[in-house]
């Protein structure tokens, strides 16, 4: 419990648990360096934080980041009872990297700018960040851009690639500068599941727009002054993400 100051980044290798008290506060509070994580993901290493809560105020950086290079073993992520405020980017893929899982269960994420941002791989050749996203019964407020950013780009409809769900969640006062108005982007994206979560004041154009043609769905969510759920039969080469 109690507050404790991080002035670098924290390397995790193989599977590494930090966990804190369900009865008392335990903060991590991160005042590393400019362009540097508070923790830096290594090749095949598992990162599970519980009960804590991370604080990255003073840095406005990225909470978790892979390693740029040498990501050639997939890595994994999870939070449960984890209370994020002040990061630039909570998650941040990196290219070549990926997840086979991002694991997210009752945490809780203010005034970040992005939570999750899956879209490193640009090459548009069917390439993407993470095999499963779980995001259940978990609070999202004032988050300036998007909540998730997953992409696998491409235009081969023939290929499978990635899977969501976000469920149980509520998502307030988000996406003020979310690209393109859009809170939630799952471009490329075969398998999503958006269910049974609260959206409400969030100033964009679109929750999001899912893909018609592939195992997008939605069911069960409410809207309040946050526009809605939209689903488009084929991917548009036009669009921009």
């Amino acid at each position: 419990a109690g507050d404790h100051s991080i002035r670098q980044s924290l390397d995790i290798r193989g599977q590494i648990t930090l966990r804190g008290s369900s009865q008392e506060t335990c903060r991590i509070l991160y005042k590393g360096p400019t362009d540097m994580p508070l923790f830096r993901i290594h090749s095949g290493a598992k990162l599970t934080l519980k009960h804590l809560t991370l604080d990255g105020s003073q840095s406005s950086q990225t909470a978790i980041s892979p390693l740029d290079k040498n990501m050639s073993a997939n890595y994994n992520m999870e939070m449960s009872g984890i209370a994020v405020t002040g990061f630039h980017t909570v998650l941040k893929a990196t290219r070549g990297s990926f997840a086979d899982s991002i694991l997210i269960h009752d945490s809780r994420f203010t005034q970040c700018g992005t939570v999750l941002d899956l879209s490193a791989e640009t090459n548009d050749k069917g390439d993407y960040n993470a095999e499963w996203v779980m995001i259940r019964d978990s609070r999202f407020h004032e988050i300036s851009g998007r909540i998730l950013n997953y992409y696998r780009g491409g235009y081969d409809e023939s290929t499978i690639g990635g899977n969501l769900l976000l469920a149980n969640s509520v998502i307030r006062n988000s996406g003020a500068q979310a690209k393109g108005g859009l809170l939630i982007s799952t471009r490329g994206i075969v398998n999503v599941d958006i269910r049974d979560n609260r959206f409400e004041n969030n100033p964009v154009k679109t929750v999001a727009l899912l893909w018609g043609k592939k195992n997008n769905h939605h069911s069960g969510n409410t809207f309040k002054y946050s526009g809605d759920i939209e689903v488009q039969e084929h991917l548009k080469q036009t669009l921009m993400y």
